[in-house]
């Protein structure tokens, strides 16, 4: 489903996949946003953010500001171009899913699908802390 997202976000607005979702990142957020925590969010690196940042900066679909708390760190704020093109292609994707997931699965599967997704979500929050387990090795079938 994501390939398709992304390719739709391509031909409709030449969007990258991670740059289409830094723009609903943004727009969900209803607030600038660090690029740290953009680039967290997206699980994609600084570098890779930074270059993501110049390319929607350069088409007016977010801008960059100081933080008004600390001089060293900007705030991403997506700008009204940025907002509409979000408004046009969310509507599409989510429509999608619901038309992929429909076909897949029961109303009743959907339910399950959805309070097993709740329970696995629950569980990343009691886990967020952990320490990775760096004992863990890879087992390669032979």
């Amino acid at each position: 489903m994501i390939a398709l997202h992304d390719r739709q976000a391509w031909e409709d607005h030449r969007l990258s996949g991670t740059a289409k979702q830094a723009l609903a990142v943004l727009d969900g957020a209803d607030a600038p946003l660090e690029p740290s925590v953009i680039a967290e969010r997206l699980i994609i690196t600084t570098g890779s953010m930074t270059s993501m940042l110049n390319t929607l900066e350069n088409r007016g679909l977010i801008r960059r500001m100081p933080h008004p708390a600390d001089r060293r760190k900007l705030l991403i704020a997506i700008t009204p171009k940025g907002r509409a093109i979000v408004d046009d292609m969310l509507p599409s994707l989510h429509r999608r899913e619901r038309t992929i997931i429909a076909d897949a699965l029961t109303e009743t599967e959907q339910r399950r699908l959805c309070l097993l997704l709740a329970k696995v979500q629950r569980s990343v929050e009691r886990h967020r802390d952990d320490p990775p387990d760096r004992t863990a090795r890879r087992i390669r079938p032979e």
